[in-house]
């Protein structure tokens, strides 16, 4: 009895990583993006992977179309600021279950980026403001990706 419990009480932490609607992999819907000047094409190109490490820490990487993985990102959702590489700064916050909000500081700037999953599911919007950490350049843009 007490194993079945325990392997109920597994069971549901596995199914509750599962339903997490950040997890995943996103593709780039370029049609819908609005991106500022300077920005990088080939973004419009890379896949996002989000995989759920534990509790209020996910691992983002983007994914090149010819399947080359980039840099993977350890995203800790406590609000303060942890290294995301390249002496850039982030603090991740949850806002609600569909709704990450990152604050990255770097040496030419800051910005901040929303992550917000549709009601569906099926959609993650990024919306980007602020400065490039590495650029200097303006950012205002809106970059959407769909569920794999």
């Amino acid at each position: 009895m007490i194993a079945h419990a325990a392997l109920l009480a597994l069971l549901g932490a596995g199914l509750s990583f599962a339903a997490d609607p950040f997890v995943g992999t996103w593709k780039p819907n370029p049609d819908k993006w609005r991106a500022s000047a300077g920005a990088p094409e080939s973004r419009k190109h890379d896949l996002i992977k989000w995989e759920a490490v534990a509790k209020d820490h996910y691992r983002s990487m983007p994914i090149s179309p010819d399947g080359t993985p980039g840099v993977t990102v350890d995203l800790f959702l406590d609000g303060k600021e942890h290294p995301v590489g390249d002496g850039d700064m982030a603090s991740v916050r949850r806002l609600s279950d569909k709704h990450i909000s990152i604050s990255v500081k770097g040496p030419k700037g800051a910005t901040t980026m929303d992550y917000i999953v549709s009601a569906d599911g099926k959609t993650l919007t990024v919306n980007r403001k602020g400065v490039g950490t590495k650029s200097g350049r303006v950012i205002d843009e809106i970059h959407e990706y769909d569920k794999q």
